[in-house]
């Protein structure tokens, strides 16, 4: 009933500012706003002045990545500009909101804790799923900045909700190889440089699991990949389409 949160149901998404130390991701009224425009599937923004340089972090493209597409005339998708943007983000704080967990978080007033505690577990399903929401978050981010490691890949497909991920070919093969990434989760897929014969052959593999996927985009520009390559993923989109 608290204003703050029919506030957050009638908002178009949120921005929240990371700071060095990442105190923001553990004051409990910080991780319960990510956690509702998560669980509502609203756009969070996320930005900084980390590193003497004001970035922004988003999961999907934006509107200005949209735009410099439009104005692209070698043809680039958003999700190229949107990965060189990405990745001058720093991870430290995404990292700490991977193992936050919101019932330890800091309240200043005992009220505040019992109000959040009650929605969280009434509304939100329990706390559990708060903190799955927290990290399938952190992840999403962290793979939009090509952070393709154990922990991001285990928070993205142990979830509940499907996501979307652009990263490089290298990055995208060590998550296969090394990790499991799968793609049985994914509805939006972007593979965004450093492709060749050997990267389309593990992204051909990985897309026989890709029964969700709804877009798929591989820039293959200034890449050496060949005939096997191509051959490599049309067979895996032929099988998933027929």
């Amino acid at each position: 009933n608290s204003p703050f949160f029919k506030a957050l149901g009638l908002a178009q998404g949120a921005v929240l500012v990371m700071d060095s130390g990442a105190e923001v991701v553990r004051r409990m009224w910080c991780g319960f706003e990510n956690v509702v425009i998560a669980s509502q599937g609203k756009p969070l923004v996320l930005v900084t002045s980390l590193r003497w340089k004001a970035t922004a972090l988003a999961a999907d493209p934006t509107p200005a990545d949209i735009a410099k597409a439009k104005r692209s005339y070698i043809g680039f998708p958003a999700q190229q500009f949107h990965a060189a943007r990405q990745s001058d983000f720093p991870g430290e704080s995404l990292q700490a909101m991977l193992v936050t967990k919101l019932e330890n978080a800091e309240t200043a007033l005992p009220e505040d804790r019992r109000m959040i505690s009650h929605t969280v577990q009434e509304v939100l399903g329990g706390f559990g799923a708060a903190n799955r929401q927290m990290r399938i978050l952190a992840a999403k981010n962290l793979a939009a900045r090509g952070s393709l490691r154990e922990t991001v890949i285990r928070a993205l497909q142990n979830g509940d909700r499907f996501f979307t991920l652009s990263c490089g070919a290298e990055a995208f093969e060590e998550a296969a190889e090394k990790f499991g990434l799968r793609l049985s989760r994914c509805e939006s897929l972007a593979v965004t440089q450093g492709l060749d014969d050997v990267k389309a052959a593990c992204i051909g593999d990985a897309l026989a699991d890709a029964g969700q996927l709804i877009t798929l985009q591989i820039i293959a520009v200034d890449s050496p990949i060949g005939i096997v390559g191509a051959f490599a993923i049309g067979e895996a989109l032929w099988s998933l389409t027929g």
